[in-house]
């Protein structure tokens, strides 16, 4: 019996892989190019609602808020890092840029779920391990997010830690102040906004069992701050 030779094998091995991933990409690139259009047309309604919330940034005020006959909101809760399914609208801060923050050591840039526009951005210009059922998921998640609320801090003073014993600590209440400008992604529309005012509960719970006094601070402050987040965005998930 004649066998293939080892070289002749690896040969053959590798030229089905190229012709598969060949196939592949080929396919990827079909759903890429009949989606094209849909996709720009939505990014460029993402764009706008920036530009749209920068050119309220230095007004004192907020345009009234009418929601009309649309579909209720349901704003994702970032903080648990989880892609909630039903979720169809995301909540971002304005950064001073003019672009959403992302920096998760501010207070608002923890409110980030990048992958909502990300992935699918990647597979447009062709970056990454893209496969047909891949790039189709990407766009629906894209797609899915119908509402925007962009927030524009106007003012913000970070609880501060004072001392305290293993069961509690002392501190001065956080406090936010901003507003809430909510876009219709499917329409390209302003839908109007609110004004915002957060400050912290009188009481919050944190784990200070086995924290030696500097880390129980440490604990303390991040609990604070956490739950002014939380406090701002349960306001801003109720349009």
């Amino acid at each position: 019996m004649k066998t293939l030779a080892p070289l002749l094998v690896l040969a053959l091995i590798i030229t089905a892989c190229g012709d598969e991933d060949a196939e592949r990409k080929a396919e990827a690139q079909g759903v890429i190019d009949s989606i094209r259009t849909e996709y720009e047309a939505r990014e460029a309604n993402v764009q706008d609602a920036l530009k749209t919330a920068g050119e309220w940034r230095n007004k004192p005020d907020a345009p009234p808020l009418e929601w009309g006959e649309r579909p209720p909101a349901k704003f994702l809760d970032a903080r648990n890092n989880k892609l909630d399914k039903e979720a169809n609208g995301r909540i971002f801060e304005l950064g001073d840029d003019g672009n959403f923050n992302t920096d998760p050591k501010t207070m608002l840039g923890l409110f980030i779920e990048k992958k909502w526009r990300e992935d699918i951005a990647k597979a447009m210009t062709g970056e990454g391990y893209l496969t047909k059922g891949g790039v189709q998921a990407d766009f629906e998640k894209f797609k899915q997010v119908r509402y925007l609320c962009l927030l524009l801090t106007d003012s913000y003073v970070a609880p501060k830690i004072g001392t305290g014993t293993l069961f509690k600590v002392n501190f001065e209440a956080g406090h936010w102040r901003g507003r809430a400008l909510y876009f219709d992604l499917e329409e390209g529309k302003l839908i109007g906004g609110k004004k915002l005012e957060v400050t912290n509960a009188g009481n919050i719970d944190f784990k200070t069992k086995g924290l030696e006094a500097e880390e129980q601070k440490k604990a303390a402050q991040n609990a604070a701050d956490s739950d002014l987040r939380q406090k701002v965005l349960e306001a801003a998930s109720n349009p």
